[in-house]
C-alpha cells in the first residue's frame, strides 16, 4: 500500500482518489481541521467500489489521519506586528490549544509548524515564527504527538531546538531541504527523526520509449526526474537509512496521481523496487504517527 507522510487537504479531493493509500492529511485552521477530520471519517468507514476502504491494515489502524498546527507563512507581517506579537501569536494558535484539549485522540499529530526564511517578509516575522513553533513544540510534548516540522533556510534552529526536539515521539521533517550530512547530525543528536520527500519531487517525468510505466498522468515521452531540492534531495533519498525514509505529495492538487509517480522516482533512485518501498515507507509511517 502506498502511503502518503503530508498532505494539504483540498476541496476537490474525493474518497476514491486515494483508494488504496494510507494518508495523512494537514489542516492549518479550525475550519480546515473540520473539513479534513470529516474527510478522513468517510475515508475510514466506506468501501468505494470494490476497493474497501475502511479497516486499515491488519494491525488495525485507520488508513487516514489529520495533522494539525499553525503554518508558518501565517506568521507574515500583517497577521502579527513585526517585533513577534506574542499574544496574536497566541491568538491565532488558540483554535489549536482547544483542539487538543478537546480531542486530542483525533490529532495525529502536531503540524506542520516550523520556520522558514525565504522571503524579506518571513524574515521580518522570525520572532512570531519562533514563538509559535516553541508553543507547538510545547503542545506536542503535552500531548506526545508527533510533530511536524517545515523548515526552509532554517536548518540551523533545529540543531539548537534538538535538546527539546529529543523528548517528542517522534519528528518528521516535511519535504526536506537539507543535506544528508545535515540528516545525520540531526539523528546523532537524538532526534527520532523522519524526512520526507515530495511535492514537487517529480517534475519532469514521462513514460519510457517503449510507453510503459508512465510516471505522471498525461505525460508523452521520459524526461528526468527532478527532486525536491535539488541534488541535496536525491542523495539524502538514495542515501537516507530505509528506516527514516518517508514520502508525500504536500501540496499538490493532484495527490493520489502524483503518488505513485514519487514512489517510482524513489525506488529508481535508492536502486529497488516500487514494492519493497512500500513496505519500507509504511513501516516508517506507522512508527512516525505512532500507529
Amino acid at each position: 500500500m502506498l502511503t502518503n507522510a503530508h498532505v494539504h487537504f483540498k476541496e476537490t479531493f474525493s474518497a476514491a482518489d486515494f483508494c488504496g493509500q494510507t494518508v495523512c492529511f494537514c489542516a492549518g485552521s479550525a475550519e480546515e481541521w473540520k473539513r479534513a477530520a470529516e474527510f478522513t471519517r468517510v475515508l475510514n468507514s466506506a468501501d468505494i467500489g470494490t476497493c474497501v476502504v475502511g479497516g486499515g491494515s491488519a494491525s488495525g489502524e485507520g488508513r487516514a489521519l489529520v495533522s494539525a498546527g499553525l503554518h508558518p507563512w501565517s506568521l507574515v507581517p500583517g497577521s502579527v506586528d513585526a517585533t513577534g506579537g506574542a499574544a496574536n501569536v497566541d491568538a491565532q494558535l488558540s483554535w489549536l490549544t482547544e483542539l487538543l484539549a478537546h480531542n486530542a485522540a483525533d490529532v495525529a499529530a502536531v503540524g506542520e509548524c516550523g520556520i522558514d526564511l525565504y522571503t524579506p517578509e518571513l524574515k521580518a516575522a522570525l520572532p512570531a515564527q519562533l514563538h509559535a513553533f516553541e508553543k507547538q513544540m510545547e503542545l506536542a510534548a503535552r500531548y506526545e504527538k508527533p510533530l511536524v516540522i517545515h523548515c526552509r533556510r532554517s536548518i540551523q534552529y533545529f540543531f539548537e531546538y534538538a535538546p527539546r526536539l529529543q523528548k517528542l515521539p517522534s519528528v518528521i521533517f516535511h519535504a526536506y531541504p537539507g543535506t544528508l550530512a545535515e540528516c545525520e547530525s540531526l539523528l546523532w543528536r537524538g532526534i527520532n527523526a523522519y524526512f520526507s520527500f515530495g511535492g514537487s519531487f517529480v517534475q519532469k517525468v514521462g513514460s519510457t520509449q517503449n510507453g510503459e510505466h508512465p510516471e505522471v498522468h498525461g505525460a508523452q515521452k521520459m524526461q528526468t526526474v527532478v527532486i525536491r531540492g535539488g541534488k541535496h534531495a536525491a542523495e539524502c533519498v538514495a542515501q537516507l537509512p530505509a528506516d527514516r525514509l518517508l514520502l508525500e505529495t504536500d501540496a499538490a492538487e493532484s495527490a493520489a496521481e502524483l503518488l505513485p509517480a514519487v514512489f517510482r522516482a524513489a525506488a529508481k533512485l535508492r536502486g529497488g523496487s516500487v514494492s519493497e518501498l512500500e513496505a519500507v515507507c509504511g513501516e516508517n509511517f506507522r512508527r512516525a504517527y505512532g500507529l
